[in-house]
């Protein structure tokens, strides 16, 4: 057991370390099959695909309702615009606390029974939601639907962070990024035919199955990845055989009860929220673009079936357009993030630095303003429905390629803390996708689709600039003033 060998010469916390004390439980050694980041790639991947999947789910859910407002405002007697919105908003709102608490409970209890407990949350209260008979109700049942869907938007990083080294994340990253921004696009296609053809409750009947199914896929194929479970498990096991309490791990928490480390784990978001710069303008990035998303895909049936006069199953098909945009930027992303990353690691000596992430924001910032450009005026002046398509595809790009490197940024700065980190972005852009569709439609009745556009275009290309800015030119310095940051520059 005593090898000096780092998995990842920066991931400290994983290392197998040359010291004397033989009851200190770690890896075997630097190729342990137990450790996540030595099982075999497709196992790897197995788990990764299974995660994004649960990802995938809450935010298709979220935005499947839009299409068939107008039949859910009927059925429930709701009248006000904004009450009608807030049936879409309500279940973005909890997707900013729920992973605020899932995240750092699974840096205690483990990634799997927290996966699998939001995802049979959401099965009982989005079936719920199909029986709702009041708009309290209906109310109700999406706020706790929307709790247990948003577990997994708190977990994905951090079972990235668990399973592959710093050089293979990038198209892990580009998997899990994908799942939770391609399910408000898949979402309206579906309904829209939904809405055309049968009852509004088959939105949440359907989904529901479709969870169930992957619950049950998940029973025997999703294993623990988190570290510090599997190694306090084995700990816990030679302590229990040996009839001692000698054996630990390096972070010593075998012997402090659970319920103990739940205050301090929950506060670990809150505390990164208020404390650390480089999480905040993260968060802060994030935010402003997944709430121009959520502005533009709630109010895109409104352009075609008030503007372009098309039947909802028809106006749809539309988001097949962002879609389309988000794996084009997905596959793109994916590639590029991991060679520049090699690249400036090279010419770093070997030395590897989460800066190296920024590139592939950068190249976000060029797509996202333009795709936002095109997308305003040409629904503006109503040319061929190609136009505005081509746009949101365009934007779409963008935001995955900004994702896509920050979120690897934030995995690579916080390493084992990463599901809190990330957590912690996804509280602040789930706020952001909640209350932007509010004023949406506003803003288009009083700007139209041009200016409307430019003025979000012109706020995601500056805001866009100061993050790439800062983490370019700032970044270790920034982290050299947290006390939380895991990576340690060399």
């Amino acid at each position: 057991m005593d090898f000096k060998k780092s998995l990842s010469k920066q991931e400290e916390t994983e290392e197998i370390k040359p010291i004397d004390d033989p009851f200190l439980i770690t890896w075997d050694s630097p190729t342990d099959p137990k450790n996540p980041k030595n099982w075999p790639y497709s196992r790897r991947w197995i788990q990764l695909v299974i995660v994004s999947v649960f990802a995938l789910l809450g935010p298709m859910a979220s935005s499947m309702v839009a299409p068939c407002l107008d039949q859910i405002a009927e059925r429930f007697h709701i009248e006000n615009s904004t009450e009608k919105a807030l049936i879409l908003s309500i279940y973005l709102l909890v997707f900013a606390i729920s992973p605020m608490i899932s995240a750092p409970l699974s840096e205690i209890f483990g990634r799997r029974i927290l996966l699998q407990t939001g995802n049979v949350i959401f099965i009982v209260f989005n079936m719920a939601c199909g029986l709702a008979k009041t708009k309290a109700q209906m109310y109700i049942f999406r706020f706790l639907a929307g709790f247990g869907s948003a577990t997994p938007m708190g977990l994905g990083s951090g079972t990235i962070s668990d399973l592959f080294t710093p050089e293979e994340r990038g198209r892990a990253v580009a998997v899990m990024s994908l799942a939770p921004l391609l399910g408000p696009t898949i979402g309206p296609v579906i309904s829209g035919f939904i809405a055309d053809y049968t009852t509004y409750k088959w939105i949440f009947w359907s989904t529901t199955i479709f969870s169930g199914f992957v619950f049950a896929l998940s029973i025997p194929f999703l294993a623990e990845t988190y570290p510090k479970t599997l190694l306090g498990r084995k700990a816990r096991k030679l302590n229990k055989k040996e009839n001692t309490l000698k054996f630990h791990t390096e972070w010593r928490l075998e012997h402090i009860p659970q319920h103990k480390l739940v205050t301090p784990a929950l506060m670990r978001p809150l505390k990164m929220l208020t404390t650390q710069p480089v999480v905040i303008l993260c968060a802060g990035y994030m935010a402003i673009q997944y709430g121009i998303l959520y502005l533009v895909l709630t109010t895109y049936p409104v352009l075609w079936t008030h503007e372009y006069h098309q039947r909802p199953s028809i106006a749809g098909l539309h988001y097949i357009a962002p879609g389309l945009g988000l794996i084009s930027g997905s596959q793109a992303s994916g590639v590029f993030i991991d060679k520049t990353f090699r690249f400036l690691k090279n010419r770093n000596d070997g030395k590897m630095a989460p800066e190296f992430r920024v590139p592939v924001i950068l190249l976000g910032t060029i797509f996202f303003p333009a795709g936002l450009f095109v997308y305003g005026w040409t629904a503006k002046y109503h040319t061929h429905w190609i136009g505005p398509d081509i746009g949101a595809a365009m934007f779409n790009v963008g935001l995955m390629l900004g994702w896509r490197g920050i979120q690897t940024y934030l995995i690579d700065t916080f390493i084992i803390y990463a599901a809190s980190s990330t957590a912690v972005a996804c509280c602040v852009r789930s706020l952001a996708a909640f209350g932007f569709p509010l004023f949406g439609q506003t803003l288009y009745d009083h700007l139209g689709y041009g200016w409307g556009n430019s003025l979000l275009g012109f706020i995601v290309l500056g805001s866009s600039i100061i993050t790439c800015s800062v983490l370019w030119f700032g970044g270790k310095k920034l982290r050299a003033m947290s006390n939380m940051v895991v990576f340690k520059d060399e």
